[in-house]
């Protein structure tokens, strides 16, 4: 009777383990490992997400502009104030979603992806009367308004005469099949030029493997955005924390622009690529410092 109360007691706590999302955590977990707790919770709790299908790719400390932890909602009232917190990128379902909290992790908010503007539609639009491809196709990784340096939108085709002015306009970067495609436009729309892909340098691929065990992801589902040589004005590369000490020398590197998941990532590097960094979003851009 005592042997068979015992195997019941077990069994017991063992069914009752199993339904928990995940152990409590202790109190001197780290910071950043709460906030992934705070958030798997939040994920199984309001989507029903398995803990084991959630993976966290990336937290990033970030300063919020407003309570709303920088998501626009009209049925929230934000208050105008700064409000730390972290930018989490998690990957499940095989597709990758930005979550928003505060400090302590206590408000986490999911960011719904926004409809495409009219200047995407647009390069869309052209896209597949091109090339033939079907709307569900075409997912769109970034766009950002752009003063090109001459009229040719700063695409240099042979045989082709630009006018050395300033023309405003937008970079659309689009992902079609697992290729990445980058459009130039000026500001309506009405001239839209696929720019021309160039081949990558060795930097890129060390970059591309540093990014892999990063964030603990395949290497061929990476994909190369941009590439660009830049005189970085410290031994750090321009990121420095108040615990790093950096050597007061320009060092020349690239900035490199990678794509996973729909989302952008950007990393800084040394010439030879024994000194690599992940940008983060407070981080200053050339130019900045």
């Amino acid at each position: 009777m005592k042997k068979f109360l015992i195997i019941t007691l077990v069994m017991s706590v063992l069914l009752g383990a199993c339904t928990l999302p995940i152990p409590p955590a202790s109190e001197d977990e780290p910071v950043t490992s709460s906030i992934e707790r705070a958030v798997i919770d939040f994920l199984y709790e309001e989507y029903g997400i398995p803990t084991d299908q959630i993976k966290i790719i990336s937290i990033e400390a970030v300063n919020w502009p407003n309570s709303c932890l920088g998501v626009e909602d009209p049925n929230l009232l934000c208050l105008e104030v700064i409000t730390p917190g972290y930018k989490i990128m998690v990957e499940y379902n095989s597709k990758m979603h930005e979550i928003h909290t505060d400090e302590s992790g206590k408000t986490i908010v999911m960011v719904e992806k926004k409809e495409d503007p009219e200047i995407v539609r647009v390069v869309k639009e052209y896209f597949m009367s091109k090339y033939g491809s079907e709307t569900d196709n075409l997912m769109t990784i970034s766009y950002e308004s752009v003063e090109w340096r001459d009229s040719c939108l700063g695409v240099n085709e042979p045989g082709k005469m630009c006018m050395q002015v300033i023309t405003p306009g937008y970079k659309v970067i689009l992902k079609v099949e697992g290729k990445i495609y980058i459009f130039h436009t000026n500001q309506d729309g009405s001239a839209v030029i696929l720019a021309p892909q160039t081949s990558e340098p060795v930097i890129v691929s060390r970059i591309k493997d540093y990014m892999a065990k990063e964030l603990e992801i395949d290497n061929s589902e990476i994909l190369t955005i941009s590439f660009t040589s830049v005189d970085w004005p410290d031994g750090c590369l321009g990121i420095t924390d108040e615990n790093t000490s950096c050597i007061q020398v320009i060092t020349p590197g690239y900035r490199v622009e990678l794509e996973y998941g729909g989302n952008v990532f950007t990393y800084r590097s040394d010439e030879s690529g024994s000194i690599i960094k992940r940008e983060l979003i407070a981080d200053p851009k050339p130019g900045e410092w």
